[in-house]
């Protein structure tokens, strides 16, 4: 019941703005976070503790978006962590990749949002983590700034 409720929240969210998707972007964080300075990539984190991140990494050597989309559940797999949901999220011609996932922390459970977009240099990672029912309080939010992250 938990999965179906996320894959229509998620697919309402993309159907709000997937419209105007592209490799281009201007980092933007969930409604309510700070940004902070945190290397080079853009960062922000709520009051209830959920760290935001988006950041860029090259693409070589090359592989393209179904590499990716195979490859990247199944590293996540095999590092504990358990696929709640996974989808595809067609913005234009670009597709992207958004897992949701969970693991233990001590004795919390954590969720860990991941969305990627694969360009042909550069790999666009949007992602956010934080103790479960934080993050379900703020999936709207979050799951909305991840996909702005793909807008131009």
């Amino acid at each position: 019941m938990k999965r179906t409720l996320l894959i229509i929240a998620i697919t309402a969210v993309a159907a709000t703005f997937a419209g105007g998707c592209s490799r281009a972007f201007t980092a933007v964080a969930p409604e309510g976070f700070a940004t902070y300075k945190g290397g080079e990539s853009f960062r922000a984190v709520s009051p209830g503790h959920i760290v935001y991140r988006v950041r860029t990494v090259a693409n070589d050597p090359y592989a393209g978006f179904d590499f990716w989309r195979e490859a990247l559940p199944e590293r996540m797999k095999n590092a504990g962590y358990r696929i709640i949901a996974d989808s595809v999220v067609v913005c234009a011609k670009d597709k992207a990749l958004l897992l949701e996932m969970a693991a233990p922390v001590e004795q919390s459970d954590y969720t860990y949002l991941v969305m990627m977009m694969v360009g042909e240099k550069r790999i666009l990672i949007a992602e956010a983590a934080g103790e479960f029912t934080e993050v379900q309080g703020r999936k709207t939010e979050i799951v909305g700034a991840l996909l702005k992250n793909l807008l131009k």
